[in-house]
């Protein structure tokens, strides 16, 4: 069954709405030290659910799979935040900008290495 334009919205606003939902638990119910240790389980973790999309689920399981992605993928927000946190004042906004250009170069990159096979 096609998504449609309404499940398309849903899929593409599931991982934003899993990854609010999962800042608010992080900030919520982890202490501030034990946050920085759950960054490389969650990072790991993150993708896991998205290896289920491969079979091609059902819409409703695939909006689930992504929304669970993106509550995994909030330690993104710890990590930026202990990267401040370590960047001399003086070259915060330099650091920020070259991570935020690292970051967008580097999902751009694993767009197309990805879409690659994909179109072939």
């Amino acid at each position: 069954m096609e998504p449609g334009s309404i499940g398309a919205g849903l899929l593409m606003s599931a991982d934003l709405i899993g990854a609010t939902f999962g800042m608010f638990g992080l900030t919520r119910w982890v202490r501030p030290a034990s946050r920085l240790r759950l960054l490389t389980p969650l990072a790991i973790l993150a993708g896991v659910p998205l290896l289920f999309a491969v079979v091609h689920p059902m819409l409703w399981l695939a909006i689930v799979l992504f929304a669970v992605s993106g509550a995994l993928s909030s330690y993104t927000m710890f990590a930026h935040a202990a990267f401040v946190r370590a960047v001399p004042d003086s070259q915060r906004g330099q650091a920020t900008g070259l991570e935020g250009s690292g970051l967008q170069a580097a999902q751009g990159l694993g767009i197309l290495v990805a879409g690659a096979p994909a179109g072939a």
